[in-house]
């Protein structure tokens, strides 16, 4: 039986030391300030973006890893024998899984795995890490595959913002809820449920910092 090679997109949030430990591979996305295309390798903070925000009155953009991209990954580790995993962003929020299945179809689709984790950040790194612990327990490509689905509709996404300026301006939210949450200092609760009876991402606005991580850590508990 090949090993698996673990890979996911740089929207995972992965930190570099679970990386080192899992051997992952993180292919980067795009990202686009204006007229220029970076890499989401890290050479861009999130400071960089909130300053390109603020003086410009944009918010930078995003471009999925393209087929080009995931060929060259992909055949570099199927030529090392190796079959392949790949947990992406939801392909609502990108294209770039579409990008993965191309290229898994072309390549080899009975050595590489392409799975839509209908989520990101932490939703989609969790996925991918319980997966490569299945994989350590001995499971091939297709069990690895098969458990990572059953785990999809059991993730969400929670966080909480500092401001609802770039909510608005992404066009999440209306001027005037804007403009009431800066007055009252508002920091909403958002989530991102992955469940296909309440799939979407959802605001709990009008609340301080305070009682968003108190909610926070209440639905955590249940």
């Amino acid at each position: 039986m090949r090993k698996i090679k673990f890979i996911t997109d740089s929207t995972s949030d992965i930190p570099q030391s679970l990386v080192e430990e899992y051997d992952i591979e993180v292919v980067p996305l795009h990202v686009l300030l204006g007229e220029t295309d970076n890499l989401d390798d890290g050479n861009i903070s999130a400071k960089d973006l909130f300053e390109y925000a603020d003086s410009t009155g944009v918010l930078p953009k995003s471009a999925a890893v393209n087929e080009f991209e995931f060929e060259a990954v992909f055949s570099k580790w199927l030529e090392a024998d190796y079959d392949i995993f790949f947990a992406g962003i939801s392909s609502e929020l990108s294209a770039t899984i579409q990008a993965a299945n191309a290229v898994a179809e072309k390549l080899a689709p009975d050595r590489i795995s392409i799975l839509d984790t209908r989520s990101l950040s932490t939703g989609e790194s969790l996925i991918l890490l319980e997966a490569a612990d299945k994989a350590k327990e001995g499971a091939a490509l297709s069990e690895v595959t098969e458990y990572a689905k059953s785990l999809i509709e059991k993730v969400e996404v929670r966080f909480v913002v500092d401001t609802l300026k770039y909510l608005y301006m992404g066009g999440r939210c209306s001027l005037l809820a804007s403009i009431m949450g800066a007055a009252s200092k508002s920091n909403p609760f958002l989530s991102l449920k992955t469940a296909k009876s309440s799939r979407g991402i959802s605001c709990v606005a009008n609340t301080t910092y305070a009682n968003s991580i108190s909610t926070l850590c209440q639905t955590q508990k249940t």
